[in-house]
Protein backbone atom coordinates (compact mmCIF):
# COMPACT_ATOMS: atom_id res chain seq x y z
CA UNK A 1 0.00 0.00 0.00
CA UNK A 2 1.10 3.35 -1.23
CA UNK A 3 -0.21 6.39 0.75
CA UNK A 4 0.14 9.47 2.52
CA UNK A 5 -0.92 9.85 5.52
CA UNK A 6 -1.43 12.68 7.58
CA UNK A 7 -2.57 13.04 11.35
CA UNK A 8 -4.04 16.36 13.02
CA UNK A 9 -3.52 17.48 15.84
CA UNK A 10 -0.46 16.62 17.89
CA UNK A 11 -0.50 17.14 20.43
CA UNK A 12 -4.25 15.87 20.92
CA UNK A 13 -6.25 16.11 23.84
CA UNK A 14 -9.54 14.47 23.02
CA UNK A 15 -9.71 13.22 18.96
CA UNK A 16 -7.59 12.37 16.45
CA UNK A 17 -7.99 13.23 12.79
CA UNK A 18 -6.31 10.85 10.47
CA UNK A 19 -6.59 11.14 6.28
CA UNK A 20 -5.29 8.65 4.29
CA UNK A 21 -4.85 9.44 0.54
CA UNK A 22 -3.75 6.01 -1.22
CA UNK A 23 -1.92 5.91 -4.05
CA UNK A 24 -2.01 2.44 -4.81
CA UNK A 25 -5.48 1.15 -6.36
CA UNK A 26 -5.56 -2.39 -5.08
CA UNK A 27 -5.96 -1.63 -1.71
CA UNK A 28 -9.59 -0.82 -0.71
CA UNK A 29 -8.91 -1.22 3.34
CA UNK A 30 -6.38 -0.53 6.11
CA UNK A 31 -6.16 -0.66 10.00
CA UNK A 32 -5.70 2.27 12.47
CA UNK A 33 -4.42 1.15 15.65
CA UNK A 34 -3.47 3.52 18.88
CA UNK A 35 -1.13 1.71 20.91
CA UNK A 36 0.59 3.21 24.44
CA UNK A 37 3.89 2.77 25.54
CA UNK A 38 3.75 -0.88 27.34
CA UNK A 39 2.38 -1.67 23.29
CA UNK A 40 -1.06 -1.91 25.28
CA UNK A 41 -3.74 -1.65 21.96
CA UNK A 42 -5.80 0.77 22.93
CA UNK A 43 -8.15 1.97 19.93
CA UNK A 44 -8.44 -0.09 16.66
CA UNK A 45 -10.21 1.35 13.59
CA UNK A 46 -10.95 -0.71 10.29
CA UNK A 47 -11.19 2.11 7.16
CA UNK A 48 -12.82 1.83 3.84
CA UNK A 49 -10.16 3.39 1.73
CA UNK A 50 -12.05 5.05 -1.03
CA UNK A 51 -10.07 6.52 -4.54
CA UNK A 52 -9.06 10.08 -3.08
CA UNK A 53 -8.83 11.06 0.24
CA UNK A 54 -10.48 9.06 3.16
CA UNK A 55 -11.13 10.50 6.82
CA UNK A 56 -11.36 8.88 10.01
CA UNK A 57 -11.60 10.31 13.31
CA UNK A 58 -10.31 8.13 17.01
CA UNK A 59 -12.65 9.77 19.73
CA UNK A 60 -13.14 9.55 23.18
CA UNK A 61 -9.58 10.12 24.04
CA UNK A 62 -9.87 12.32 27.35
CA UNK A 63 -9.73 9.45 29.02
CA UNK A 64 -6.29 8.77 28.61
CA UNK A 65 -3.32 9.76 30.55
CA UNK A 66 -0.97 12.86 29.21
CA UNK A 67 2.46 11.19 27.99
CA UNK A 68 3.28 9.53 24.40
CA UNK A 69 1.18 7.12 22.29
CA UNK A 70 2.04 5.61 18.64
CA UNK A 71 -0.51 5.50 16.20
CA UNK A 72 -0.27 3.20 13.13
CA UNK A 73 -1.48 2.36 9.88
CA UNK A 74 -1.71 -0.93 8.60
CA UNK A 75 -2.34 -3.17 5.82
CA UNK A 76 -4.93 -5.91 6.21
CA UNK A 77 -1.95 -7.96 6.06
CA UNK A 78 -0.46 -6.27 9.26
CA UNK A 79 2.11 -4.10 7.15
CA UNK A 80 2.97 -1.23 8.58
CA UNK A 81 2.63 1.77 6.43
CA UNK A 82 2.83 4.25 8.68
CA UNK A 83 3.61 4.91 12.49
CA UNK A 84 4.13 8.35 14.44
CA UNK A 85 4.64 9.03 17.97
CA UNK A 86 1.76 11.51 19.10
CA UNK A 87 1.73 13.37 22.84
CA UNK A 88 -1.71 13.42 24.43
CA UNK A 89 -1.98 16.63 26.71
Amino acid sequence: MTALISVIPNPFTTIIHVEIECLDNNINYCIVRLIDQKGKILKLVGVNVQEGSTKVSIERLKILAKGEYTLDVLTTDGKKVHSMVLTKE
